[in-house]
């Protein structure tokens, strides 16, 4: 069966904007206090504190807020015991969580299964915890995952008791049959291009029955969208070779 690859090029949220630009500018005071400003408080921070904001890796943390503004903060929260309003704080701040909002009961509706690729544990958290909110059902792979409930968790999706499977990009090796998916979105990019076909080869391998189609979640005018350029120039020199 074919493989197609869409690039789907979104906006920032104003919340993204405003830490985006204030971390390219390394301006500390505003982003010390970006958190009281938006009415947040870190469970790492004390009450009346600025959190202190370490900007050693600014391409690292550019990419943290272009996927959810709660990465940069590093907050952990405690999402079933907080009152939060999810919809506004957790769904309407980040770009990709609002796309993903629409991409998924659509997939879902019409029959497909799907598989969902980020670099960073935390966005899996932030995703798992709206799965729950809109009350789908889900398996969960990654870094932490304990190798007795690994084949479990594969066993239940390729079953299909769950139609949706989320994974850190490199987590599980490279032995995971998941060709019952035919839809993969990369919530965010690697640095090596190689890692990400490595991903859909999940899918996209011997057995697999349905055509299969790859979603590539970038901001729009971003470090994204130079990640996801080098990446194509360096599969071209491959190939070239």
């Amino acid at each position: 069966p074919q493989l197609n690859e869409k690039i789907v090029k979104i906006d920032h949220t104003i919340e993204q904007k405003h830490l985006y630009k204030n971390i390219l500018i390394k301006n500390y005071e505003v982003l010390s206090n970006a958190e009281n400003a938006l009415s947040k408080q870190s469970s790492k921070s004390k009450k009346g504190e600025g959190i202190r904001v370490s900007l050693i890796n600014i391409l690292m943390t550019l990419r943290l807020v272009c996927n959810h503004p709660d990465l940069f903060h590093s907050r952990y929260r405690d999402y079933q015991e907080q009152i939060v309003d999810f919809e506004s704080e957790i769904v309407l701040s980040s770009n990709k969580l609002k796309v993903l909002d629409k991409m998924i009961p659509k997939l879902l509706k019409e029959g497909h299964k799907i598989l969902m690729f980020t670099q960073f544990v935390l966005m899996l958290d932030i995703i798992e915890e709206f799965l729950i909110y809109r009350g789908l059902e889900y398996e969960r792979l990654d870094g932490t995952t304990r190798n007795v409930d690994r084949q479990k968790i594969i066993d239940n999706f390729n079953n299909g008791k769950s139609r949706i499977f989320m994974l850190s990009t490199r987590a599980g090796g490279l032995g995971i049959n998941l060709t019952s998916s035919d839809t993969v979105i990369f919530v965010d990019s690697d640095f090596n291009p190689y890692q990400d076909m490595q991903a859909f080869s999940r899918a996209y391998r011997i057995g697999q029955k349905n055509n299969v189609m790859v979603y590539r979640l970038v901001s729009r005018l971003t470090v994204e969208e130079k990640i996801v350029e080098n990446a194509q120039k360096k599969l071209m020199m491959g190939e070239m070779i």
